[in-house]
């Protein structure tokens, strides 16, 4: 659990102050440490404060005089039981906060009993990510791409990979105005790749955009990179086609 940041402006270690009076030490770039949204007042972030108060709207409401000798606090999903409540919502490149990135994350949601879902901009691949953790619930978060091959292809892995199922962001078909990533021109840093693509000649060409953006370009690699790759014309046929390509459920994400 979360329950404080604060940072140095100059060398942007995070310190991060976990439950149980536990702490650690994240080494970050300015662009990185911006990139992961570790700071939510440098900008408006209408939707993010829009969620939390909506969240901060929600009570629970107690019944009294219960036999509640015999707690569960578990659900089911897609017809399986989990123990934790809570699934992790796909991030990604998480190399950029921590060397073990994705793995570490399915490695804590394994412990807990919970669900993973991995970024497709993950940088660990989805087959690194399984192998390392045979046990974890994990989800593939997806996109559709202009190249409808690859989004097959994608989902293809995840079948053979044993992931249970796909997550379709659904309200990224435009990339929305990410000022902070704009504004320090957001690049991959050189040791880092998107593993998903790492064996793909074309979009090992587009990624390389990813990490060369001029001082005198308003851009960021990760803008432009999802200019050039999503496709802003899909619609529910492309939903439809994949429902029918796959065995594992298709869950919409991003539907207000």
């Amino acid at each position: 659990m979360l329950d404080h940041v604060s940072y140095g402006c100059e060398d942007m270690k995070v310190l991060v102050l976990l439950s149980r009076g536990r702490e650690v030490t994240l080494n970050l770039s300015r662009k990185a440490f911006d990139s992961l949204r570790l700071r939510p007042r440098m900008m408006r972030n209408v939707t993010l404060n829009l969620s939390r108060k909506a969240f901060d709207s929600l009570r629970l409401r107690p019944r009294m005089m219960r036999n509640v000798c015999d707690r569960d606090s578990g659900l089911t999903v897609l017809g399986t039981r989990y123990r934790c409540p809570v699934g992790i919502a796909p991030s990604a490149m998480q190399k950029l906060a921590h060397a073990d990135g994705e793995v570490a994350t399915a490695r804590a949601a394994g412990m807990m009993d919970a669900i993973m879902i991995l970024s497709l901009m993950s940088t660990t691949s989805l087959e690194e990510v399984r192998a390392q953790n045979p046990s974890t619930t994990l989800w593939l978060q997806m996109y559709i791409f202009k190249d409808r091959a690859l989004s097959l292809q994608m989902v293809q892995r995840a079948e053979r990979s044993g992931y249970s199922a796909i997550v379709i962001t659904m309200d990224t078909a435009v990339l929305g105005s990410r000022y902070r990533d704009l504004k320090n021109k957001f690049t991959m840093p050189p040791y880092l790749s998107l593993a998903n693509f790492r064996n793909l000649k074309q979009h090992n060409e587009d990624i390389s955009k990813f990490r060369d953006i001029s001082a005198e370009e308003c851009s960021s690699g990760l803008t432009d990179y999802v200019a050039n790759q999503f496709d802003d014309s899909v619609d529910w046929d492309d939903v439809r086609s994949l429902v029918q390509a796959t065995k594992l459920p298709i869950v919409c994400k991003g539907i207000p």
